[in-house]
């Protein structure tokens, strides 16, 4: 768990795989397509010329604004932002089908005629797309070097035993980073979020477990509290709905002269119910009369009030 950070969206990146034997190319990539989607070349330049094509996709998910009130207060420290989660577009990249066609990694073969898989990786430079370089036993000094230098980054052996576990797994670990270099938040530099919590360990460590329990193959943060829309292996959707002390107090504070609702907010202030409204939705849009439909009885873990509600 060590410098891991839960990104604000993940989804199933396609691959591709690059070599000259078609017969090495059939074989990976339908072992990978129940999970993956696959796109094959049988050369370098096949390869450049489809990723070339692809414009880099625009996600637009976070607004930061100085603050220039505490910038001038700290004129030694990093700037500070106020962060702003543009909701509104992270539901629209939900619905977004172009975005299962973002090659995010990129699995080659090293000899491949007059131009070999180190050539490609060079090409590729310094994309975003994670890097796989399949070698022979001959060639296993080329991978170290290659991955020391940042050209790829992970190399496998293709005459192993393992080696289609190895992919499965390296591809596993790459989606991760791939996400989380693209989405990372650095908390030293926000202000006005309670985004820190993704990178608690404890909600973490419940996070992984529910995605490993409910077969979750993708997600995205809905709101400040650190809440996710989840999509599993059947496309059905979840709202993991992530509450702290904090963020209930904060309620509270918010709704406490609310009469109407006086058993509520009673509810809430004993931590027997928290509130879900739905996705992007404010409560003063809801009815009073109406707002007994919105409260859940909370699941306990550590610090974190929880919900798991189907949607």
């Amino acid at each position: 768990m060590h410098n891991y950070q839960i990104p604000i969206v993940y989804f199933p990146l396609k691959l591709m795989f690059v070599d000259d034997n078609p017969n090495i190319l059939k074989t990976i990539s339908t072992t990978l397509q129940e999970k993956y989607r696959c796109e094959i070349a049988n050369s370098v330049d096949k390869a450049l010329d489809i990723l070339n094509s692809r414009m880099d996709f625009n996600y637009n998910l976070f607004t930061f604004e100085p603050n220039s009130e505490i910038n001038l207060q700290a004129k030694n420290q990093s700037t500070k932002f106020n962060l702003s989660l543009n909701i509104s577009n992270i539901l629209k990249l939900v619905e977004n089908t172009d975005k299962y066609n973002n090659i995010g990694i990129v699995i080659t073969d090293y000899e491949m005629g007059d131009k070999n898989g180190l050539d490609l990786c060079r090409k590729i430079g310094d994309k975003q797309v994670k890097k796989i370089l399949l070698t022979g036993q001959l060639d296993t000094s080329k991978g170290i070097n290659a991955m020391n230098s940042q050209t790829i980054d992970r190399y496998i052996q293709k005459d192993s035993s393992t080696v289609v576990q190895d992919l499965k797994d390296y591809i596993e670990t790459l989606h991760n980073v791939y996400f989380n270099q693209l989405f990372s938040i650095n908390n030293n530099t926000l202000l006005n979020s309670d985004l820190y919590v993704l990178d608690n360990c404890d909600y973490i460590e419940l996070f992984e477990d529910i995605l490993l329990e409910h077969n979750i193959k993708e997600f995205y943060l809905i709101d400040s509290k650190g809440s996710f829309l989840m999509l599993n292996d059947s496309n059905e959707r979840f709202v993991l709905n992530i509450n702290t002390d904090k963020s209930l107090n904060d309620f509270i504070y918010t709704y406490q002269d609310e009469k109407y609702i006086s058993s509520l907010i009673d509810g809430v202030r004993s931590r027997e119910l928290v509130p879900f409204f739905g996705i992007n939705t404010d409560p003063t849009s809801v009815e009073l009369s109406q707002w007994y439909k919105h409260f859940y009885k909370p699941q306990i873990f550590k610090d974190f009030f929880w919900n798991w509600i189907k949607v």
